[in-house]
């Protein structure tokens, strides 16, 4: 007795991490953690909406699973890992997103007492979108990830890559199905949002309301299929590769993303020279002049391939990327303008200003809302998250632990991306999504800090 009465005072007085060991996580580990964090993905992306009133933001069926798995998870997980939502799994993403949430809620108040813009009760709800983005990161942090959890992940996703790639095709061949699925059972009214729904110019919205936005969820779900390939055994990577194919058609055809495309190459070779470290170069030799040649092929064919105009235009020159960024220019002079000396707190979450200043980037967007304090909190939660992400996947030696690391990464990384040239980070779905693999990057974080500091600890 006397015995075990000393361990429980050695235990007392451990530092945090120690205890963290110490602890049995039996319990947590559930046969199907994989396929409920597959099952929220599936929600928010195709999850049906509906708009309660015009005052209210738009109800969604991932929000009741969200809340339904707070609860379940919450009990389970807030004695096991010293809390929830700042528990050393999540705290990584969890604060800052809540500093953002208060600094905009506060930069909301400044702006109504200052006579900006009128008092609207709507306008409290955007950072809630940040909170909720953090409940989900926490939700999929709490979870334990195997070899069994990861493969039912990975099938999970390229399911959903694969559905949300024919859901596009549906849209584009059949338009008229729009007005019956996309505004009867996700509350967007296509009509208003001035895109073509017929001929080869129209863009499919998908369940986001937004080609481009719609465009960057298919980019992250194709993206996942390249850790999927190169770190998984088996028929899935076959699978994997088949499913890229196809988000890629879709990304290409239905959307007319040019930011799209270009992000979608960009993490590929991102993904390709992490996992293969020095060995990429030798496969980027060999790639290289053969994909050249390929482009060279499609351009001089372009005329007679069936895809997008606007990715025809794209393809044959006639629009540069510099000219693409020249565009964008004046949306970015005209948000930094509508900050008016507001450069601390910035101008706050108004639908009305923001609607009158659609930045087409979400750093000046975040500027523009939430000022420097803002943008420098949203800039150091990225940029920790990407370095200490590709540092632990570099020490990473578990093949399924890379793989559930680096498609977590291609998604930060898609999204750093987008944020030059779009402002996603506002949407809800989007960053309900992005919470998704936000939580898992932490987890997998923080399990490899644990795994190195428990081996550690055997050693002395």
């Amino acid at each position: 007795m006397a015995e075990s009465n000393n361990l429980d005072y050695m235990a007392e007085d451990m530092p945090e991490n120690e205890q963290y060991f110490t602890t049995d996580y039996s319990e947590s580990k559930g046969n199907n953690d994989g396929w409920w964090v597959a099952l929220l993905l599936m929600c928010i992306v195709f999850g049906p909406r509906t708009a309660p009133g015009s005052a209210l933001p738009p109800v969604r069926l991932s929000d009741f699973l969200v809340f339904f798995m707070l609860i379940i998870r919450w009990q389970k997980t807030h004695a096991l890992y010293g809390g929830f939502l700042f528990s050393p799994r999540i705290r990584l993403f969890s604060i800052f997103m809540f500093i953002l949430a208060g600094v905009l809620t506060f930069s909301t108040i400044l702006g109504t007492l200052g006579g900006r813009y009128p008092f609207y009760i709507k306008n409290y709800f955007i950072p809630l979108v940040f909170i909720q983005s953090a409940v989900i990161a926490a939700i999929t942090a709490s979870f334990t990830f195997g070899h069994k959890q990861t493969m039912q992940l990975a099938k999970g996703v390229l399911f959903i890559s694969a559905i949300a790639s024919v859901f596009s095709l549906v849209q584009r061949f059949t338009p008229y199905l729009l007005s019956g699925l996309v505004e009867r059972f996700y509350s967007i009214d296509y009509e208003s949002l001035d895109i073509a729904t017929e001929g080869t110019g129209s863009r499919v919205v998908g369940t986001f309301g937004n080609p481009n936005v719609w465009g960057a969820c298919l980019v992250m779900l194709g993206s996942i299929s390249i850790p999927t390939f190169i770190h998984m055994k088996g028929v899935i990577k076959l699978a994997a590769l088949i499913v890229y194919m196809i988000t890629g058609l879709a990304i290409l055809y239905t959307t007319g993303s040019r930011s799209s495309v270009i992000a979608l190459m960009a993490v590929s070779i991102f993904a390709i020279i992490l996992s293969f470290r020095g060995k990429a170069i030798i496969w980027i030799l060999i790639a290289a002049p053969l994909l050249f040649f390929f482009f060279l092929w499609i351009r001089a064919n372009v005329d007679s391939i069936p895809i997008n105009p606007r990715m025809k235009d794209f393809i044959k020159g006639e629009q540069t990327i510099d000219e693409g960024i020249a565009s964008r220019y004046s949306l970015w002079q005209g948000s930094l303008d509508a900050i008016e000396g507001s450069y601390i707190f910035g101008v706050g979450g108004s639908y009305l200003s923001i609607r009158a200043q659609l930045s087409d980037n979400g750093y000046i967007q975040m500027l523009l809302r939430t000022g420097l304090v803002g943008l420098g909190v949203y800039l150091l939660m990225l940029i920790g998250l990407l370095f200490r992400g590709v540092k632990a996947f570099l020490r990473e030696k578990e093949s399924y632990f890379r793989c559930l690391m680096l498609l977590s990464l291609m998604v930060l990384v898609c999204h750093m991306l987008f944020e030059i040239v779009a402002d996603f980070f506002f949407s809800v779905q989007y960053t309900a999504m992005l919470g998704v693999f936000m939580g898992l990057l932490c987890s997998s974080l923080r399990a490899s800090i644990d795994a190195d500091s428990s081996q550690y600890y055997n050693l002395i």
